[in-house]
């Protein structure tokens, strides 16, 4: 989050699990007071639920690149600290810190207001989605069945038809005939897909193709 300029130190409020923090670094340049002595005020309170939830430490590293110790604090965290801390600059600076506080927590509060508005928009475009594509199925299984009805019917009238032909057929001769060329047609389909295919359980299938569909056809002649 961007820092807030407090008797021209630049405080960075961080936010941290939705808890916004300052570092004991910057409070004490802005209260013009010595780190080390920050630190040992922040010591010197119990170490007891309250300190470890508004008081965590961190480290930076000085001019000299040594690694320093430092602690963020939370908003109750500083007003315990500071509650000591007199003088009318004190106090001016007090309030500028708690204004800067609640301008940070009013910040993380729209952010949070905006993520949980998008969240709610992604999941109702997901939910449109999911929806359209469940229709976009229905639809397409509608028009496969209404396929099939229509193959249905087609096959039920090419049934009509042999079944009237073959009731058409005046006497065992003709019927002889028809008999001879269906087997020889099926059988030839079988033998053509046995030789193109060139092996012996291709073979053994297409002849049992063949029967099955000279059974098949014959049954289609039979008389009602």
């Amino acid at each position: 989050m961007n820092a807030i300029v407090i008797n021209d130190i630049n405080v960075n409020f961080e936010v941290v699990n939705e808890r916004v923090f300052i570092n004991s670094l910057e409070l004490s340049k802005v209260f013009e007071k010595d780190h080390s002595n920050v630190l040992k005020a922040i010591d010197k309170i119990p170490n007891d639920e309250f300190k470890s939830q508004n008081f965590k430490y961190d480290s930076y590293f000085d001019k000299k690149s040594e690694q320093r110790r430092m602690i963020n604090l939370t908003r109750d965290g500083f007003s315990l600290l500071v509650m000591g801390f007199t003088g009318q600059k004190a106090y001016k600076w007090k309030t500028q810190f708690i204004k800067a506080f609640n301008l940070m927590e009013a910040k993380l509060k729209s952010l949070k207001s905006i993520e949980q508005t998008n969240r709610i928009a992604n999941l109702e475009a997901i939910a449109i989605s999911k929806e359209n594509y469940h229709k976009s199925q229905i639809n397409g299984y509608k028009a496969q069945l209404a396929k099939h009805n229509e193959k249905i019917k087609l096959l039920k009238a090419k049934l009509t038809i042999a079944e009237n032909e073959a009731k058409s057929l005046s006497n065992d001769e003709e019927l002889l005939k028809k008999l001879e060329w269906l087997f020889k047609r099926a059988l030839a389909d079988g033998v053509i897909y046995a030789i193109n295919s060139s092996r012996d359980k291709i073979i053994n299938d297409a002849l049992k193709r063949a029967t099955d569909e000279f059974m098949s056809n014959l049954h289609l002649l039979k008389n009602q």
